[in-house]
């Protein structure tokens, strides 16, 4: 009876090895296996950086380095983003609000000095922006209109 129950115990071991065996031959790095491979991960990346008709998608996640002369104008689009990295400008805003400087988490108001280094976010395109009284180099992020004066 112990012999009959230890052959028992050994097909039923054989036959569940037997399965995993053939439910684990899918591809490393396809849908159906959850382990990913450095090249599925690649193919999945490049994906991201196309549109639907697989045309490589514009990047606006990149800051644009900018040398600007006094007195030049920059108007903020709708949630833009700025940073000075030198020189001094200052703020102009609206009725509806200021700039977010989500560095010291205040709000700039009209004519305020740009402290350098601070993230600085337009919430809405409604002619906010900055006066630049010396030659500065800003950082910049979205959309934006620059006045040369």
């Amino acid at each position: 009876m112990k012999k009959n129950k230890k052959i028992l115990l050994f097909i039923i071991v054989a036959i569940l090895s037997f399965g995993a065996v053939v439910y684990s031959d899918a591809i490393p790095g396809t849908d159906s296996d959850p382990l990913i491979t450095l090249s599925y991960l690649e193919m999945r990346l490049e994906n991201l950086g196309q549109n639907s008709e697989g045309e490589e998608a514009e990047s606006s996640s990149l800051y644009e380095v900018l040398k600007v002369d006094q007195e030049d104008i920059i108007l903020l689009g709708s949630s833009a983003e700025i940073i000075l990295r030198a020189g001094k400008a200052k703020a102009f805003v609206t009725d509806k609000g200021g700039l977010a400087d989500v560095t010291s988490g205040n709000d700039i108001g009209m004519d305020e000095l740009i402290p350098k280094n601070h993230l600085l976010i337009c919430p809405l395109d409604d002619g906010r922006g900055l006066v630049f009284e010396s030659e500065s180099w800003i950082m910049v992020k979205g959309e934006y209109t620059l006045y040369d004066n």
